[in-house]
Order: structure tokens, then C-alpha cells, then sequence
């Protein structure tokens, strides 16, 4: 689940950011993060408010036409079903950076339910 997650925001941010994408990943109290950051053209408060919709694409010029629009609408509803959170940073030429919050205790015992 994590995988898919980090998989969908990375191909993202090679796909629409452009430059260097940065990675970082920590656990504070019983809550692991990890940040995937981009130096692309950014996305509008107005843009954001849509971004975890099904099939929303930003970007509809032709180096960008593949895919459904699915990636982040996917990311959006693991993290929920997952009781984790999504945070947004970004302005208009300036990239963008995603924050993903997931609790411990739901990804130890999926990973126990797993070996079952």
C-alpha cells in the first residue's frame, strides 16, 4: 500500500515537475511521513481543491497525455482507507510537495494479516 502510494506521487513528479525530485521519510510518535518534492510549474490553490478527483488531469498537453488521471485519486483514497493524510504545498512556478501521513499500528497489522 505505502508502495503504491510513494509509486503514484514519483511518477508524478518525473511526469509534471521537471528538475529534481526529492524523497525524505521519517516516523514521529506512532505516525511514519515521507515527502515527494518537485520544481515544476507549481498547482493553483484552485487546481488543488481538484487534484484527488477521479480521472483530473492538470496538464493536457501532448508530452502529457498518458494516463487516465487516476494516479492521485488513487493516492487520495488509499491514504483515507488507511487513516493516513495528505498534505499539499505548492505555488504556481515554484513545484509542488506531498506530504503523506500513515499510522503505524493499521500498516503492522496489515503486514500481519499478510502472512496469514
Amino acid at each position: 500500500m505505502a508502495e503504491q502510494i510513494l509509486s503514484n506521487l514519483v511518477n508524478n513528479a518525473i511526469k509534471y515537475g521537471g528538475g529534481e525530485v526529492l524523497l525524505s521519510a521519517s516516523v514521529a510518535a506512532d505516525m511514519a511521513c515521507f515527502e515527494v518534492s518537485d520544481q515544476g510549474a507549481g498547482i493553483d490553490e484552485e487546481q488543488r481543491a481538484r487534484i484527488f478527483q477521479k480521472f483530473e488531469r492538470l496538464i493536457e498537453t501532448a508530452r502529457h497525455r498518458s494516463g487516465y488521471g487516476l494516479g492521485l485519486w488513487i493516492v487520495g483514497s488509499m491514504v483515507k482507507a488507511h487513516a493516513g493524510r495528505i498534505e499539499v504545498e505548492s505555488q504556481p512556478g515554484q513545484g509542488t510537495r506531498f506530504r503523506v501521513w500513515l499510522p503505524l499500528r493499521a500498516a503492522a497489522a496489515a503486514d500481519q494479516e499478510e502472512t496469514r
